[in-house]
């Protein structure tokens, strides 16, 4: 103990003799760091703020009133996110997915089959590009491998932005989609938007 203390001194004099003066603040003791926008890209809030208004209204729709009605038993995976825009935000569009994954799972309104199976499956059946967004075919991969696989509707989305610039300011204007797929027939059964305004100035 006396060894690792010694060299996390040492590790913070280095810093502080190279001119290291940066704080580290810990976001359960101090909320308000999460407040801040530190980019034009999406962050923690801006996804949760977009996905309150789209399981909102995904809640009161009629396609949960038919998972309701089925007792939980209709299967729904996951598939892919497609970002339309020149901004790196594909971790937080993975992270809206999976936060969307585990609203549902909570709801009990349906049976979720973990992304994982699915993919593996896909793998085994030659599509192993499947969960990544290649081609305008991926909605019809999506019904085929649905129908082999028993997995009925997926849960996908895209993300679609404008983005300009005037003077010194730098705006980014984003348009969130997430849509409910029937595999059967990729026939759009559920569809809401967000949007997410940034602005650099």
């Amino acid at each position: 103990m006396r060894v690792r203390v010694a060299l996390c001194s040492a590790f913070a004099a280095a810093l502080v003799g190279c001119g290291w003066n940066k704080e580290i603040v810990r976001g359960a003791q101090e909320p308000a760091v999460d407040a801040p926008a530190m980019s034009i890209g999406l962050d923690k809030d801006d996804i949760q703020r977009a996905l309150k208004t789209v399981l909102d209204r995904l809640r009161t729709s009629p396609l949960m009133r038919t998972w309701l009605q089925d007792r939980g038993q209709d299967t729904v995976s996951l598939a892919y996110f497609r970002n339309d825009t020149e901004q790196r935000v594909d971790p937080q569009l993975e992270a809206m997915l999976s936060e969307t994954e585990t609203w549902l799972v909570k709801s009990g309104a349906v049976t979720m089959i973990a992304r994982e199976q699915p993919a593996a499956m896909a793998r085994q059946a030659g599509d192993a590009a499947f969960f990544r967004y290649q081609a305008q075919d991926d909605d019809a991969r999506l019904a085929r491998i649905g129908r082999q696989r028993g997995v009925r509707y997926y849960v996908t989305g895209k993300l679609q932005s404008s983005d300009e610039t005037w003077q010194e300011a730098h705006r980014v204007q984003y348009w969130v989609f997430l849509q409910i797929l029937e595999s059967d027939t990729g026939a759009i059964r559920f569809q809401e938007k967000a949007e997410v305004t940034k602005v650099m100035q």
